[in-house]
């Protein structure tokens, strides 16, 4: 009996086994690219072949586990139906397995971090911008992953013939039954290796990434960590200490305020850095300027920068900014400089709506939010990649067009804030070919270093994208010398974060970035060792302009920083808590030590760190970190960071309640179905309705200005002119070339009896967008009522040009015809 089932078992498993036998080969072909993609970020020697071994035994025993559980299936599935239907789903779940492997190899590739939880803190729309910024899908890669899936498919057929004795069925049962708890025994440790980088060399990426995504899903940071208070417990008397006052001679206007967040930008690429000498001009500027050298973001991916570098605010489990319209009351430099006469911008050469940067610049009432849509001829987007993909605009033209701007505006003082792009990937700036010779100059200066100039010339392409924005940057402030504002500016240079791509030297480097301050008013240039943290510059920015200048701020502030620590030996005393990626706040920096996941370390003058074993050092601040990520939940979980007030700007509504609102969400539609939904409804003529789904949508995107020009317009056809005029204009202000927008300002002033008005408009409409039909022809019957023959018959046989079959031009081009005749 017993025989007879073994038998069974080994007929059943024949096919199985030979198929996963297969799939091994496959996965571990994976891993051998992978290697091959990034071992060249080590140094050579035994020890590397040592890391490549361990790489591909741990692989071993993960692809075993994975086939362990996937046996598990196959046999369940071969019981409850049959054997062919059981091994055609076991082959879908394979491939979805493999397609999973190359993914996250790919990723690691790129990035040299495995792929983490974060994954679950981006849009659909995020995830394909990056994807596309990494290299896309090119054809080939697409037949590569088409050719992998019909070979996984066709595997039964495949390797169906092929001989398969007895003890090859035991062993490949033997491995899988037996490898989750060796896996237990050799799954690498980071404490085990002298660097980051090898351990994510040898860690297996679907293990990592699948423990990563359990941690997320199942034992959430926030929501977990229960807080007592009911109160705002960021909430405190406000600290207008001035720290940095003494360093300039102040003039009695107020000074603009220009922020530069260079992507990227770690300390390990200026001055005396790991990778220095390819940022020349950024490095020059530390003669002249207030410089710090230890000086941190709190996240380490851009999602972070502008809620800690312009608000000092708490961590949301996504990011703050993901909080979307359901971000807490707060201030910020953005909001209390413009309550005091400064004029907001922010500047960005890609698409605003990226990490909902829209969202949050929208809550700060930021009067100029420019982005990829505000760019026209003669501007040109960065190179596009094979794939066609750019991510926007590059740093000098960013720079360029903000002065364009700012000549607009012409009102002061302002406080502007820059984005950067250019050393983003692809790493494909404009003029390549220039810096690609600076690049080779500066590596043939490296001669008798032969193996440093090897690993620059592996990211070559970072450091030529480092020395386009340093230079787009040079450029930027000789341009900026020439106004006559100069004089009274200061100018902040950081970074978000350190370049991910090109290898940590410790896990606080992550964080590590410059900040400059520079400015013709600094009597003397100072270098300061202490350790500060972008959560710590609104409160010193503040602290400077209340002390010096007539300036009106609360009583109370919600900071999470304090003043930036201006002592120039090395210290810390910062107690902060940093957010690698979404998802994770697991990083904490307490004095002398560095708490990462449940690693400690001891921080160096030099903020290197080096792993210590001191269980009551790190008990303390793992409770320093759970307290402060409790902490987080429960303020931005209840709208506790700071008690609500006037500033808090809101959209027009009418009837848009939140029930309305809930009724609009449980319809289930998407935003261009809700659009049509908008747009259907204002064309029967239920206003109202319509407005309803554009306040809708603009909650969602303020930026949508198709859908905030349908509410303008539903607005001017009740007569409600003022109220329409309001919202075309705000369009205009996000966009100042949207054409649609100076035609219904056209219509409305022109409904409204202001006929010149009404020409400017639309002929500004029609200047920006030649083919619109509908905008010549409005203003074609302009020129008629007016009793302007010859420019209504001009504008006419443009009209007719573009279509012959225009009815309704050739109407009226025949009604003026004869009464001319």
């Amino acid at each position: 009996m017993i025989e007879k089932i073994v038998n069974r078992l080994l007929y059943t498993a024949r096919p199985f086994v030979l198929v996963n036998g297969a799939a091994y080969i496959i996965f571990l072909l994976i891993r051998c690219y992978e290697l091959f993609m990034v071992v060249g970020a080590l140094q050579g020697g035994s020890g590397q072949s040592s890391l490549i071994i361990q790489a591909l035994v741990l692989d071993l025993f993960v692809v075993a586990a994975v086939m362990f559980v996937l046996s598990l299936l196959f046999f369940l599935f071969s019981s409850l139906l049959n054997e062919r239907t059981a091994l055609k789903i076991h082959l879908v779940l394979l491939l979805l397995a493999v397609y999973g492997a190359m993914a996250l190899t790919q990723y690691f590739s790129i990035t040299l971090i495995p792929l983490s939880s974060d994954l679950y803190g981006y849009s659909l729309n995020d995830i394909k911008e990056t994807v596309n910024a990494s290299g896309g899908i090119s054809i080939a890669g697409l037949i590569g992953f088409l050719a992998v899936g019909a070979v996984i498919l066709l595997l039964p057929k495949i390797v169906g013939n092929l001989p398969l004795p007895k003890f090859i069925i035991y062993g490949f049962y033997g491995i899988s039954l037996f490898s989750m708890p060796i896996l237990l025994l050799i799954q690498p440790s980071p404490r085990d290796f002298s660097t980051e980088i090898e351990y994510n060399i040898v860690e297996n990426k679907m293990l990592y990434f699948s423990q990563q995504s359990f941690h997320y899903f199942f034992r959430g940071q926030l929501a977990d960590k229960k807080y007592s208070s009911e109160e705002y417990p960021l909430l405190k008397e406000a600290d207008y200490s001035d720290v940095i006052g003494n360093y300039f001679n102040t003039k009695p206007e107020k000074p603009n305020i220009v922020f530069i967040i260079v992507e990227g930008l770690g300390s390990a690429f200026v001055e005396d850095g790991t990778y220095q000498g390819f940022t020349p001009f950024i490095d020059s500027l530390s003669h002249y300027s207030l410089t710090w050298k230890n000086f941190l973001s709190t996240s380490g991916r851009t999602f972070g920068v502008l809620p800690s570098l312009a608000a000092s605010l708490p961590f949301d489990r996504k990011g703050f900014m993901d909080l979307g319209m359901t971000m807490p009351d707060h201030r910020s430099l953005f909001t209390l400089l413009k309550e005091n006469g400064y004029t907001t911008s922010y500047y960005y050469g890609g698409k605003i709506d990226f990490d909902m940067q829209n969202v949050f610049l929208e809550r700060q009432g930021v009067d100029n939010i420019i982005d990829e849509g505000d760019f026209f001829l003669p501007y040109e987007k960065s190179p596009a990649m094979e794939t066609g993909f750019s991510w926007g605009y590059a740093d000098w033209d960013l720079f360029n067009r903000s002065f364009e701007v700012i000549q607009t505006t012409n009102h002061y003082p302002r406080f502007d804030v820059y984005m950067t792009l250019s050393t983003h990937e692809p790493f494909l700036p404009p003029n390549k070919e220039l810096y690609d010779l600076q690049f080779e100059q500066k590596i043939a200066q490296m001669n008798g270093e032969p193996e440093k100039q090897e690993r620059y010339k592996r990211y070559k392409d970072i450091f030529v994208s480092l020395l386009y924005a340093d230079d787009a940057i040079r450029n930027f402030i000789e341009q900026y010398k020439k106004r006559n504002d100069f004089s009274n500016t200061i100018v902040v240079i950081t970074g978000d974060h350190r370049l991910i791509p090109v290898p940590f030297d410790t896990k606080l480097d992550r964080y590590r970035v410059p900040f400059i301050l520079y400015s013709p008013m600094l009597k003397t240039p100072a270098k300061f060792l202490s350790v500060s943290t972008h959560a710590d510059v609104p409160p010193t920015i503040l602290g400077f302009l209340k002390n010096h200048y007539a300036m009106t701020l609360p009583k109370e502030s919600h900071w999470v920083g304090s003043q930036i620590d201006t002592v120039k030996g090395f210290r810390n005393v910062r107690s902060r808590a940093f957010m690698p990626y979404k998802g994770e706040i697991s990083d904490y920096i307490d004095g002398k030590y560095f708490l990462s996941g449940d690693r400690l370390f001891e921080v160096t003058q030099t903020l290197f760190i080096s792993e210590i074993q001191n269980d009551s050092v790190k008990q303390a601040l793992q409770a320093k970190r759970d307290a402060f990520i409790a902490l987080c939940g429960y303020v931005t979980s209840k709208n506790k960071i700071y008690p609500a007030d006037s500033s808090k700007k809101n959209l027009m509504q009418s009837s848009t309640d939140d029930s309305l609102f809930a009724t609009i969400d449980s319809l289930g539609l998407n935003s261009d179905q809700m659009f049509l939904s908008a747009r259907d409804s204002a064309f029967r003529g239920n206003y109202e309705y319509a407005r309803t789904f554009c306040a809708r949508l603009l909650a969602i995107n303020p930026d949508y200005h198709d859908v905030r020009s349908l509410m303008a317009r539903t607005l001017a056809w009740e007569r409600r002119y003022n109220e329409a005029r309001i919202q075309f204009n705000e369009v205009l202000r996000r966009a100042p070339n949207y054409s649609d927008a100076y035609f219904g300002l056209a219509q409305v002033d022109y409904w409204n009896g202001n006929i010149d008005d009404a020409m400017k408009h639309i002929t500004l409409s029609v200047q920006l967008l030649p083919r619109n039909i509908e905008a010549r022809m409005f203003k074609a019957r302009m020129h008629y009522a007016s009793a302007n023959d010859v420019d209504a018959l001009k504008e006419l046989n443009e009209i007719l040009q573009q279509n012959s079959q225009y009815t309704e031009a050739k109407e009226l081009k025949e009604k003026i015809k004869s009464v001319i005749q």
